[in-house]
């Protein structure tokens, strides 16, 4: 298991074949649906405020080039000037931040959404389910085996050959075998 949760959906059985990416076990969603379901009115909440400080800092930015249009005349002020400078530095930061915001709230809504995509768990490879560990309701932490699942089509054999005999073994030679 990559999620923590109770176990909703137990698909398979001792001696069921499964193919690469079945769904042997359901985490249960509710839970991370509802997370991921709050962190997208986050990502949204944040877009928002990322728009809204875009304009500020836009509305900021045309009173400083009116002021800088003024700048030779009689109706130039130093003063307010200075003020919209540091005014239009307070906004070009506060969109910087509200933009941050926004990245670390979708990168939540991503983790989330893996998350979600993780309750499934999938059969990494072909093979034969040789043992159940949990049942419907047992709660699961991330790594928790669920199920033991034997490759029967790609078999390692690891043998103990006697020395005299490994004169006449070159690699890719094929040897025949009796269990």
């Amino acid at each position: 298991s990559r999620v923590s949760g109770p176990v909703s959906e137990i698909r398979v059985s001792v001696g069921d074949r499964v193919k690469r990416g079945d769904v042997m076990v359901v985490v249960s969603h509710d839970r991370l649906q509802s997370e991921s379901d709050r962190l997208l009115a986050l990502v949204e909440q944040r877009q928002a405020m990322v728009e809204i400080a875009a304009a500020e800092f836009e509305k900021t930015a045309q009173e400083m080039r009116r002021l800088e249009n003024l700048r030779r005349g009689v109706a130039f002020s130093q003063k307010r000037f200075d003020d919209v400078t540091q005014e239009l530095a307070v906004r070009g930061g506060q969109r910087n931040e509200r933009q941050a915001q926004l990245a670390q709230a979708t990168e939540q809504l991503n983790r989330a959404n893996i998350d979600l995509r993780d309750a499934d768990i999938r059969a990494p490879y072909d093979g034969v389910v040789t043992e159940r560990h949990v049942d419907v309701g047992v709660w699961l932490s991330n790594s928790t085996p669920v199920v033991t699942l034997f490759n029967d089509r790609e078999i390692e054999i690891e043998a103990d050959v006697p020395s005299e005999r490994i004169v006449g073994l070159s690699e890719g030679d094929e040897v025949r075998l009796s269990l």
